[in-house]
């Protein structure tokens, strides 16, 4: 006889008590609890649309446009219309409105946009690369070109820079003082070379005796004055003696 079978220990005989029942060893705890048979499926069924992928994918559904409001009642022209009709207490004009009716009118507007299609020989998509030229690529045409356009642009700048005004820095008090003294500094250095040099009192009216054409006011003096000036040596010709020279 099982250990495990009903009746072996007093627990077992409780068999609707999760808590008393043991198990044997080497075997699962027995179930206290009555369960469906072995085929039973667990948990919710699925709901199931009754449009599927094949009706979704074979059929097509038009949008069914939604109907228009009705329009509110023209008081206006009910007014206009009793009036037109000879009625004038209020009494008429509540009959005549029964009676008759007037709506107001709604403007439409465009759901969707116009449709522009192009002519028949318009392509779509986007046109293809054009081929490489090879011609070119192989004899540097394009190199050249290039070359070319940078020496015109440097040929540009160089005339721009040439126009280009000099923009002077905005003095201030010590600029203006270093300007006044190198002024002066200058003006000193140009009296200074106008002074004769020193000579003593006996030799200040001699004459050189030789003409170095340095100063203007140097006259020619000795054998030097034979010699004609630089200026009228110019106009000889090569073929030509001077007259002094040959006497």
């Amino acid at each position: 006889m099982s250990r495990t079978s009903t009746g072996f220990y007093p627990w077992n005989n409780r068999t609707q008590n999760t808590l008393l029942l043991k198990d044997d060893v080497g075997r699962s705890k027995p179930s206290a609890y009555s369960l469906p048979p072995v085929d039973y499926t667990y948990g919710r069924p699925l709901e199931r649309d009754e449009e599927g992928a094949k009706e979704v994918s074979m059929t097509w559904k038009y949008h069914a446009e939604t109907r228009p409001k009705e329009p509110d009642r023209d008081f206006a022209k009910l007014n206009k219309m009793s009036l037109t009709q000879g009625l004038h207490k209020s009494n008429q004009f509540s009959d005549y409105r029964k009676r008759v009716d007037a709506r107001m009118k709604v403007v439409k507007g465009r759901n969707a946009l116009p449709l522009y299609i192009p002519e028949e020989e318009f392509r779509y998509g986007l046109p293809n690369r054009p081929s490489t030229p090879i011609k070119l690529v192989l004899g540097n045409c394009y190199g050249l070109e290039f070359q070319q356009r940078i020496e015109q642009d440097y040929m540009y700048r160089s005339q721009q820079d040439s126009f280009k005004p000099r923009l002077l820095p905005k003095g201030n008090k010590a600029s203006d003082l270093s300007y006044t003294y190198t002024k002066q500094k200058l003006s000193q250095i140009q009296q200074n070379n106008n002074k004769e040099l020193f000579k003593l009192t006996k030799f200040k009216k001699v004459q050189p005796r030789t003409n170095t054409y340095l100063h203007k006011n140097v006259t020619d003096v000795g054998k030097t004055s034979e010699i004609p000036n630089h200026e009228e040596h110019q106009h000889y010709d090569a073929n030509e003696v001077p007259n002094q020279a040959v006497e």
